[in-house]
């Protein structure tokens, strides 16, 4: 079959050399747009994960904040000195406080925050009505895990009573409740999370319950 004599021989179809050029373009234009959706997928995957990561945070203040400020300073009198039914260091903390779900009068919860041996930021609470050992009545109490991967926890307390105020390491067997708690989180080398500053005031200072026989500020007895 001959060609029509009106049709320039070079243009008469692309020849093996373009075809190999114009796949080899194809290929590398297909290559592109792939690492383009992969990149954008890992993007979209790196802040998904920083947005949970910061909403764990935030869950487990809301959680620390919702029971600190409802401390209940219930009187103990183990001591010469009476004292409010709260303590920590600078590693844990113990306190009571009602439960989350409590609405009107409920038995209030003995917890107790720390960090446990794999690294968990943990607060375990148990009912008061089990008194200070639930383990003689074979109940263990119940952990929370607020969050993982915790290299460490400092809790410090702030005493209003000093001149000027000052935060302390430790709080044992005091008068008075701190009039703040400030709770501290650090994570490993390498983990890119941050706790933000947590600061919190206990709302109640007194225990209501309680008789003040001596108007001496101290509890005289439960009523």
């Amino acid at each position: 079959m001959h060609r029509p004599a009106d049709i320039p021989e070079k243009d008469a179809g692309f020849g093996l050399t373009e075809t190999l050029v114009s796949l080899a373009l194809l290929a590398l234009l297909s290559l592109l747009i792939l690492q383009g959706v992969g990149a954008g997928r890992n993007i979209w995957r790196g802040v998904a994960a920083r947005a949970q990561t910061a909403e764990s945070i935030q869950a487990a203040q809301a959680v620390l904040r919702d029971r600190v400020e409802d401390i209940f300073p219930a009187t103990r009198y183990d001591a010469q000195q009476p004292y409010p039914d709260f303590g920590g260091s600078n590693s844990a903390m113990t306190f009571l406080a009602p439960t989350a779900q409590a609405n009107g009068q409920a038995a209030l919860r003995r917890y107790a925050l720390h960090v446990d041996s794999a690294g968990n930021l943990v607060l375990s609470g148990s009912s008061d009505l089990l008194g200070l050992y639930p383990e003689d009545y074979h109940v263990r109490p119940s952990d929370e895990v607020l969050l993982h991967g915790v290299q460490s926890l400092a809790v410090s307390y702030f005493d209003k009573s000093a001149d000027g105020g000052r935060w302390r390491m430790a709080w044992d067997r005091r008068p008075y409740l701190p009039a703040m708690v400030r709770i501290q989180v650090a994570f490993g080398a390498g983990d890119m999370r941050w706790w933000p500053p947590l600061i919190m005031r206990p709302a109640a200072t007194i225990d209501s319950e309680c008789q003040n026989i001596n108007r001496n500020g101290h509890c005289g007895g439960r009523l």
